[in-house]
């Protein structure tokens, strides 16, 4: 697996829970490690074709994070193999950079900030796990697909790896109810880069704005410009469809009661 930073950690982290907790793979996909005091799952490379095609969306968001084009993330879960972009549940992230400064940050100061960095994100996973140990399982077939947005000075060459360009003439944009249980989840931030979270837990559907501008009763406001050429790409890996995934699926359901 490619090199990640901090926030790429956590961006991992963060799939990878979504994924354990919405039992979209088995037990065995996932290891247990550690980041910043706090224990979590982590999809493991190799142990099916469909968590490997996860870790290569998780890369290609990675990949645009590294070079700081990303501006928005939207993670989307249907239940429905005729509409897959029919929304169950929409878990949304923004991206920005404080204001650089050249003044020298002296020692005390930098750890303490990092130690203050460190607490945030812990509060961030843990408020994540606790609202997907809260949510109503999901039984398979289960899809994720990813929508990224792009910051509008990139290359218009650069495509995120794993990711395609979106079109709206060949792929539908996900669909979610406006009228919905929503949670702010977070922050997570480092070297002045920061992620911010929340997520919505869907019954319905109907068209959302453009990627970016949700306004399905969402407590956090992502703020982007109104920009009609915003350049937006989509990864949709398989469904869970081998039979011997879902039914370890099912005795993780079972179990759970």
């Amino acid at each position: 697996m490619p090199f990640k930073s901090f926030l790429g950690e956590v961006l991992c982290i963060v799939y990878s829970e979504i994924a354990y907790y919405r039992y979209l793979f088995p037990e065995y996909c996932f290891e247990t490690v550690r980041l910043v005091d706090t224990v979590s799952h982590r999809l493991i490379k190799g142990k099916s074709i469909e968590s490997d095609q996860l870790l290569e969306t998780i890369d290609g968001v990675c990949d645009a994070l590294s070079k700081e084009l990303i501006k928005t993330l939207v993670i989307g879960i249907s239940i429905s193999p005729i509409k897959p972009t029919y929304v169950r549940e929409l878990y949304a992230f923004q991206f920005g950079r404080q204001q650089k400064s050249n003044a020298t940050v002296p020692v005390k100061s930098a750890k303490k900030k990092l130690l203050s960095e460190n607490a945030t994100t812990a509060l961030f996973l843990d408020r994540l796990v606790g609202l997907l140990r809260e949510m109503e399982p999901l039984a398979p077939p289960i899809s994720i697909g990813s929508r990224m947005a792009l910051v509008s000075n990139a290359s218009a060459e650069y495509i995120p790896p794993s990711f395609l360009p979106f079109s709206t003439s060949s792929i539908e944009g996900f669909t979610i109810l406006p009228h919905c249980g929503s949670a702010r989840i977070g922050k997570a931030e480092r070297d002045g880069l920061a992620l911010y979270m929340c997520a919505l837990c869907v019954e319905g559907a109907v068209q959302v704005p453009t990627l970016g501008s949700i306004l399905c009763a969402m407590p956090m406001s992502l703020d982007v410009d109104e920009d009609m050429q915003e350049t937006v790409f989509v990864a949709s890996p398989g469904w869970v469809q081998c039979l011997e995934q879902a039914k370890d699926i099912k005795d993780r359901l079972a179990n759970r009661f």
